[in-house]
């Protein structure tokens, strides 16, 4: 009996220990296709758990972290379609007071980057480039007197430098530079610089730049530069370059310009002056043996034995030998020996030869306008009974070439005459024209012994048709013979007025009045 309850215990023992054993899932019976378990109200209110049955328990357990470590780190998310986990960085609002990211494209204002620092080192020595006082420290340095016989370096001068071969600022000069030759900033420099070789400045300059042979400005200028052979400026320039040689701004100048050849490449506000002046726009005067503008605009005088304005359109004074407008339209004044527009001139050409496509008032000697005035006249007058002209010229100012003859008591005089006068339309039938003219006049047998008469034509017009017009008016007549040659009395059908001789009696100078009645066609 007591056998019997021993094995009834140990029965019962193991029985209980093999219910308590852990039981896999693969070991339980699958559910029912016709009676699946209804969903719970987890599954039903997040994605990121799945259904029991197809995610084991330990991958649900790694997926799911704890609330701790969940949270300011990262949010996982679980694709309801694919099922691929995704982590998605937590965007942090950057705190109060801090600068705003800058990407990689964008440039930081001047304002916002840092003040760079520098070493201050008072006084600075060297005998060579690496043998000075500067290089005992690191950094950049700064230094307030530098001194050296080859070479000083610094990052930033703000004193005074001396060297006898080699001054260099890698950042900035704020003071004086002086040396034996090649003085170099590689960034702005204000104050002075002197070398007798070279000086050169990478940036801005303000001050004064002497050189013995070359200076140099990379950015914009304002001040002086002196050179006894080459000034160059790649930006814009305000003040004055002086060179013996060479003078040449890249960017706008303003001010003064002085070389043997003094060059602007852009717009150009003042004087140049040497043997050869160039500039693109100019605003301002050019005084040189050659002046030549070629741009946009041109507002201004040259002044030289040759100038040339090539501009659209031009307003100013040329003055030269030769005076050459290339464009559409010059106003202003070209005079010289030759004066030559390719275009409308709205002032006055005044020289021995003018040409222009139109003109108002070209005066010279010979005037040709291509397309302005061009008649034939023919008329009589007391002085000689048939003329013949050519009348050609502007819209307000002409020249006339004419010959003509005259019967006299001894033989037939014969006369050749030019003049230059002025055009004043008075209406649509009527104008009114006013000359001075001088005529050669000799007798036909004896052509080299001659008399000279002035004179003074007032001529109205009466537009006859589109085509011809009738002439007629009042002159004054001067004539100036030798006594053994004409007669003043010889010369006009009217009597002299006023007779007068001089230059021991050998000349004799009469005054009378005279008309002229003619047509122009």
């Amino acid at each position: 009996m007591k056998n019997k309850n021993h094995g009834l215990l140990l029965l019962t023992f193991l029985s209980v220990f093999l219910l308590s054993l852990p039981v896999k899932a693969e070991s339980l019976p699958s559910q029912s296709a016709q009676h699946p378990l209804p969903p719970t109200a987890n599954e039903n209110a997040s994605e990121a758990v799945a259904e029991p049955s197809t995610v084991p328990t330990e991958t649900a357990a790694e997926i799911v972290p704890e609330e701790d470590s969940v949270k300011n780190e990262e949010a996982v998310e679980i694709t309801e379609e694919s099922g691929d986990l995704q982590k998605v960085a937590k965007e942090e609002e950057p705190a109060e007071g801090a600068p705003e990211a800058v990407s990689d494209g964008e440039k930081v204002p001047e304002k916002d980057k840092p003040e760079k620092e520098y070493t201050s080192v008072p006084f600075d020595i060297g005998l060579f480039p690496t043998a000075n006082v500067n290089e005992a420290f690191d950094g950049s340095i700064l230094n307030h007197v530098s001194l050296g016989v080859f070479g000083t370096k610094q990052d930033k001068l703000k004193g005074f430098g001396a060297s006898l071969f080699y001054n260099r600022q890698n950042d900035e000069m704020v003071g004086m530079n002086i040396t034996y030759g090649l003085n170099l900033s590689l960034e702005d420099t204000k104050g002075f610089q002197a070398a007798a070789l070279m000086n050169y400045t990478g940036d801005d300059l303000t001050g004064v730049q002497a050189a013995a042979l070359y200076n140099h400005a990379g950015g914009d200028t304002k001040g002086v530069q002196v050179s006894a052979i080459a000034n160059a400026t790649v930006g814009s320039f305000s003040g004055a370059q002086l060179a013996l040689i060479t003078s040449v701004t890249v960017g706008e100048f303003k001010g003064l310009q002085l070389g043997m050849a003094s060059v602007a490449v852009e717009d150009f506000t003042g004087v140049q002056a040497g043997l050869g002046t160039y500039a693109k726009n100019l605003r301002g005067g050019q005084l040189g043996l050659l002046n030549l503008q070629n741009g946009e605009s041109f507002s201004g005088f040259q002044w030289g034995l040759v100038d040339i304005g090539i501009t659209e359109k031009a307003n100013g004074f040329q003055a030269g030998l030769f005076n050459l407008t290339v464009g559409n339209e010059y106003r202003g004044v070209q005079a010289g020996l030759a004066n030559v527009a390719t275009g409308k001139v709205r002032g006055a050409q005044i020289g021995l030869f003018n040409y222009a496509e139109e003109a108002d008032a070209p005066i010279g000697l010979i005037s040709i306008v291509k397309n302005g005035m061009l008649h034939g006249n023919f008329w009589t007058s007391d002085t000689a009974l048939v003329n013949v002209g050519l009348k050609f010229g502007g819209k307000y100012v002409y020249n006339i070439l004419a010959a003509g003859f005259q019967p006299s008591t001894d033989s037939m005089t014969m006369s050749l005459g030019w003049g230059i006068g002025g055009h004043a339309p008075l209406s649509e039938k009527w104008f009114l024209d006013s000359d001075v003219m001088i005529f050669r006049q000799s007798r036909a047998s004896d052509f080299e012994n001659y008399g000279v008469v002035n004179k003074l034509r007032v001529m109205a017009g009466w537009q006859l048709s589109d085509d011809v017009a009738l002439l007629f008016g009042p002159t004054l007549n001067v004539v100036v013979t030798e006594t053994k040659n004409i007669d003043a009395g010889d010369v006009s059908y009217i009597p002299t007025f006023k007779k007068e001789r001089f230059d021991e009696n050998r000349r004799e100078l009469g005054v009378m009045p005279g008309f002229m009645v003619g047509i122009q066609i």
